[in-house]
């Protein structure tokens, strides 16, 4: 990582030689190794160039890719895939638009690293099982960014941003990144500080389906061991922040479509136009396990946008188990957090709101509630509310049993003082103490 007399030993060594292939010491790839190789050498003495290209590895573009956002390096690509995974080396991928007309399908096994985002691979992935992804910017419009193949195993992400969606809705990919879509099943995928960009518009202007990321897109697709930790959900694809729809919608529809292990750790979503995040389950799917929604900040409804159909910042229309912990909440139209049974009873929500800012003072402030339940065996306690509307009520109840809603605050910091911490409408059976509001 350092220029020192090591590298003046290579530049040496291969002086005069020519190297079509980018070969050690040509530090201006001009194919020769030459006088000009040793003043940029000078002129690097003692730098830390944390940029260049790693040990065991192959350039993109010794295998003809361009980077010059404007010819076709799929083919290329195609070949340093094929050589990485027969080699096993690790494909290094410069600074540079590297166009990709088609969906490219990377082996299994191939780790891929770039420079940061300015490694663009300008269009569709499809990833497999062991691999790792790293300092890349992936995808381009109309097309969703990456996708997972079939049984895909084992891959992370790491410092990528995703560029893509607005294809038409289906399998053109309309949100920015999907998962468990028409290539089936998942698990053990993990994404460490990456940015989804805002999903573009689909060409006819419908936005059914334009998520940032799409979990369990079809009825017969298993999601397990999903997670985003330290990421941004709705980063700006140059025209916008958030979503024309969903920051994140995962599905579980029906006895052979589950969803399970999905964690979403430390991570920002910014405004959206419906629902940040939702994750929903039809009566007739399995129970979801193990989802963990912790420490994020969740930026709520689009202020902006005028007329939402519904608008929520987390919504889980589920029979399952889900925890969210220690979350900062911004509101949205309809309301800040809803759960709703759509079991009937069928399976206990088994959800747990803890040590959670509902702060309605930012984002849209809620039209009736901070917090809505309509469902039962939901342990809501030690949450902070914040609101400075009228008539708002922190939290609504409505036909469930089992509830828990225990040691919460709300703060009213404005409007009228027609307020209370909890309405009941229909439900019974429900433990309600140690509640306040203030003032």
């Amino acid at each position: 990582g350092v220029v020192n007399v090591t590298d003046l030993s290579v530049l040496a060594t291969n002086w005069g030689r020519t190297s079509a292939t980018h070969a050690q010491g040509d530090a201006n790839s001009d194919g020769t190794i030459n006088i000009y190789d040793l003043s940029i050498l000078a002129s690097q003495w003692g730098q830390v160039i944390s940029s260049g290209q790693p040990p065991n590895s192959i350039n993109i573009k010794d295998y003809g890719a361009t980077g010059d956002g404007v010819t076709n390096d799929v083919s290329a690509f195609n070949s340093a895939l094929a050589q990485a995974h027969q080699t096993g080396k690790t494909l290094y991928v410069p600074a540079g638009s590297f166009l990709l007309s088609s969906q490219v399908l990377v082996p299994d096994g191939v780790n891929i690293i770039g420079t940061g985002e300015s490694s663009w691979l300008m269009g569709p992935i499809k990833y497999g099982s062991n691999e790792t992804w790293t300092n890349l910017r992936i995808g381009a419009r109309f097309a969703a960014a990456a996708r997972n193949s079939d049984g895909a195993h084992d891959t992370t992400f790491q410092t990528v941003r995703f560029s893509g969606g607005g294809g038409q809705n289906g399998s053109n990919g309309s949100s920015n990144v999907g998962f468990g879509g028409p290539d089936g099943s998942l698990t053990n995928i993990s994404f460490t500080d990456c940015k989804f960009d805002a999903t573009f518009t689909q060409p006819n202007g419908d936005t059914t389906g334009d998520n940032v990321i799409s979990i369990g897109e079809e009825d017969t697709s298993h999601v397990q061991n999903l997670s985003f930790t330290r990421c941004i959900i709705g980063s700006s694809n140059g025209t916008r922040t958030g979503s024309p729809r969903m920051g994140i919608e995962a599905l579980s529809r029906s006895p052979d479509h589950y969803l399970s292990g999905l964690q979403i750790i430390d991570s920002t979503f910014e405004p959206t136009d419906e629902t940040a995040l939702d994750i929903e389950s039809s009566p007739d799917a399995p129970p979801m396990t193990d989802m963990l929604i912790q420490g994020n900040l969740i930026k709520g409804g689009n202020p902006s946008f005028a007329s939402p159909q519904y608008q929520q910042s987390i919504c889980l229309e589920i029979g399952g188990g889900v925890q969210i912990l220690n979350n900062t909440i911004w509101g949205s139209k309809w309301a800040a957090i809803e759960v709703y049974d759509r079991s009937g009873g069928l399976y206990p929500s088994h959800v747990t709101i803890a040590n959670n800012t509902i702060d309605a003072t930012q984002g849209v402030p809620p039209a009736q509630w901070a917090v809505h339940l309509d469902a039962s065996q939901v342990t809501f306690t030690g949450n902070t509310m914040r609101y400075n509307g009228d008539q708002i009520y922190g939290i609504s109840i409505e036909a469930g049993s089992g509830n828990v809603v225990t040691g919460n605050s709300l703060t009213h910091v404005g409007g009228s003082s027609d307020t209370a911490i909890v309405e009941i409408n229909g439900a019974s059976g429900n433990n309600i103490s140690g509640n306040s509001v203030s003032p």
